[in-house]
């Protein structure tokens, strides 16, 4: 085992991204953002969704939020207060649970895509 833990928790999190952009882009928003939650929560909240549109994104929200721009920077730069190396900053905890959030928002951008697009 290549014990790779930083590169997956890397491709975890950019899957996860892709998947709330891909949400964005259905909506018709297409922002340079490491943060799609910020935008998802104004559709989670906004009247002109289904409820069962908006349960799904406030259900998501939680797993976008976890991987904002500081955990992007930690990820690829590190911890400068502490001059901590990115590559000892994940473990294979943390790439388990990275590769569990990145599924769960795939899982549910496609339940959304579908529904909205009635595929």
């Amino acid at each position: 085992m290549l014990k790779r833990w930083r590169a997956c928790v890397s491709n975890a999190h950019l899957s996860a991204e892709n998947s709330g952009k891909a949400l964005l882009i259905l909506f018709g928003v297409v922002p340079k953002t490491h943060q799609p939650h910020t935008y998802l929560a104004k559709f989670a909240t906004g009247s002109n969704n289904s409820e069962d549109l908006r349960q799904l994104l406030m259900e998501i929200l939680p797993d976008f939020q976890s991987l904002g721009s500081e955990q992007n920077f930690l990820r690829d730069y590190g911890d400068e207060e502490t001059y901590t190396l990115s590559w000892n900053l994940s473990s294979e905890d943390s790439a388990i649970e990275a590769i569990s959030t990145a599924r769960e928002c795939l899982v549910v951008a496609e339940r959304i895509v579908s529904s909205v697009t009635q595929i």
